[in-house]
This record gives structure tokens, C-alpha cells and sequence, in this order.
């Protein structure tokens, strides 16, 4: 059987990075405010909610390095390289910024 050769499977690598970037600004955003908010139970479940979107934006990234190595959807691949190393990169110079402190 031949493999489809459309751009489905670099739509999806797009998607995963996208969703995975929304996790990751939702759970960080309100992470904080539970954890900083003394009537809240914690922030235990957003933190395993960044972890999860972290883990999808990591797998977005392979999977656009993936398609980039093996040359298709070639558009497809570095846009979601690009769109997953936004969040990564955000994550990094934050992590660099308390470092320094």
C-alpha cells in the first residue's frame, strides 16, 4: 500500500504545537494564581497540566524535525519547529533569567 503523501501529518505536528503552547501559557498563568492564592486547594494539577503541555510541544518539535529530515511537508515541519521552539524558548530565557538571580 502506498503512503498518502499529503500534508496531513504536518498539519497535525502545527496543531500539536499549538495546543501544547496554549497548555503550557494556561497552566503557567493559573498555576501561579493558585499557588499564590491562600483560599486554593494548590497548584498541584496545573503543574501536571505544564508537564503535559510541555511533553507535546517537545514531541511537536521531534516531529517536525522528523518530517524536516525525511523532507516533506518541508513548510509544514519548520513551522512547527518554529511554533514549538517559541515555548521552549520562553521556558529557557526564563529559567537563564532566574539563574542569574
Amino acid at each position: 500500500m502506498e503512503e498518502s503523501r499529503g500534508p496531513v501529518r504536518g498539519v497535525v505536528g502545527v496543531i500539536a504545537a499549538l495546543v501544547g503552547a496554549f497548555v503550557l501559557a494556561f497552566s503557567f498563568v493559573n498555576g501561579i494564581s493558585a499557588a499564590l492564592d491562600g483560599d486554593s486547594s494548590g497548584a498541584g494539577g496545573y503543574v501536571a497540566l505544564f508537564f503535559l503541555g510541555l511533553a507535546l510541544v517537545i514531541a511537536a518539535l521531534v516531529f517536525g524535525i522528523v518530517h524536516l529530515v525525511q523532507k516533506r511537508s518541508r513548510i509544514l515541519a519548520v513551522l512547527t519547529i518554529l511554533v514549538a521552539a517559541v515555548p521552549l524558548g520562553t521556558i529557557l530565557f526564563l529559567w537563564l533569567g532566574l539563574q542569574g538571580q
